[in-house]
């Protein structure tokens, strides 16, 4: 699980400069959400290559231990904004 922290961590870090390493040390940030940050952003400059999607889905599932589908319900389904209630 630790390289597999250091991996993200230096995703990130790669793409925007900040280490992240103390706020997941910390709980602020988990592992799940940094996972989907990091592999929307890498599908996104994947795609800009000479890459077929398929295979930068199955290239990207393979690496960050995601199904295929769980990737393109992440890329293709926009999220929903949650509710507020006054409850």
């Amino acid at each position: 699980m630790g390289s597999f922290k250091e991996m993200l961590a230096k995703d990130i870090q790669e793409r925007t400069g900040m280490n992240v390493r103390p706020m997941m040390d910390m709980g602020l940030l988990s592992l799940d959400e940094a996972r989907k940050w990091v592999v929307r952003r890498k599908y996104y400059e994947m795609a800009k290559t000479r890459m077929t999607l398929t295979d930068i889905k199955y290239e990207l599932a393979e690496i960050y231990g995601m199904s295929v589908s769980g990737i393109e319900k992440m890329i293709y389904k926009p999220k929903k904004p949650k509710q507020l209630t006054n409850e």
